[in-house]
């Protein structure tokens, strides 16, 4: 979804930014949910090709912002590599909210619809954010 958000946008979506995903409790092909599928498909995405994998160390160290869901998995992360914590954020206190945004799994397709708006709200606020750091850096 954030990789759609940016491509779209006609300011970043030139910058040349790059967006991954992984996870700190899964492991390599692991699928999408029928419900997850359903509701990026509502927004005009298709994910049905994509897979879970696990967060690296490679991929940390060579990032340099990292998001995470939930605080339990920023200090995950930060456990094993505390030279991360500053380029670690729960992804909601980044956008300038708070809270951790707890998995749906399991849970009903309004649940996933009701989480996903979540998350595009955060990472609608995180690309005003982008945006704004990338005007200063050419001001």
């Amino acid at each position: 979804m954030f990789k759609d958000m940016l491509a779209k946008d006609p300011v970043l979506g030139k910058a040349g930014i790059k967006v991954s995903s992984a996870g700190t409790k899964t492991s390599d092909l692991y699928s999408m949910t029928e419900e997850t599928i359903a509701v990026m498909k509502e927004r005009g995405l298709n994910i049905e090709s994509h897979n879970s994998r696990p967060t690296t160390s490679k991929l940390l160290h060579n990032s340099d912002l990292i998001l995470t869901m939930e605080h339990g998995q920023r200090l995950s992360i930060l456990a094993s590599y505390p030279r991360l914590e500053d380029r670690t954020f729960v992804l909601s206190e980044y956008a300038g909210g708070s809270g951790d945004l707890i998995d749906p799994v399991g849970g009903t397709i309004d649940l996933y619809r009701a989480y996903t708006q979540k998350v595009e709200t955060y990472l609608g606020a995180i690309l005003a954010k982008l945006k704004e750091g990338i005007k200063e850096l050419g001001a």
